[in-house]
C-alpha cells in the first residue's frame, strides 16, 4: 500500500505528535507530512502550500488527512483538499494514540487505516473516577 499520510492542525500540533511517536518506536512515519496553520495564514496560499505537500508524497493508494477539530479552519482546508483528490480520506480529531498507531496501520488500505485510528482514538479517551469517600 502506498497511501499518503497528511497531518493538518493548528500550529504545530501534528508535528509534535509526530515527534513524541517517533521517539516511542525511535523512528520515522513513513510518507508522512504535517502541516501547521499559522495565526496569519492566507487561505488560497495555505491551499497552494498543501497542494505541494500532497504532491510530495506517495499517494498512488490515496491520502489520509487527520485534522485536530472539526470545523476549525485546518479541518475546512482539509476539506477543500478532500474535494479536490477524491480518492482522499479525512479523519478529524487527531492525538496521540492515532498517530502511535501509524506506525503499525499503514500496510492496511486507506478505508481500514481511517477506521483503526478513529477507532484507536476513542479507546484511547477513558474515564477513571475515584472513590468518594462522603
Amino acid at each position: 500500500m502506498s497511501i499518503g499520510v497528511l497531518i493538518i492542525t493548528h500550529r504545530g500540533l501534528g508535528q509534535q505528535l509526530v515527534e513524541i511517536a517517533s521517539m516511542i518506536f525511535a523512528a520515522e512515519p513513513e510518507n508522512l507530512a504535517c502541516y501547521g496553520m499559522r495565526d496569519d495564514y492566507d487561505p488560497d496560499a495555505a491551499f497552494a502550500e498543501l497542494q505541494a505537500l500532497r504532491a510530495s508524497l506517495d499517494c498512488a493508494d490515496g491520502l489520509l488527512i487527520l485534522t485536530d477539530l472539526y470545523g476549525a479552519t485546518p479541518y475546512n482546508l482539509s476539506r477543500r483538499l478532500l474535494l479536490a483528490h477524491p480518492d482522499t480520506t479525512l479523519v478529524s480529531g487527531v492525538n496521540l494514540p492515532m498517530v502511535v498507531n501509524l506506525y503499525n496501520m499503514q500496510r492496511h488500505s486507506r478505508s481500514q487505516l481511517a477506521e483503526s485510528l478513529a477507532s484507536n482514538a476513542r479507546m484511547g479517551a477513558i474515564i477513571e473516577v475515584g472513590e468518594s469517600h462522603d
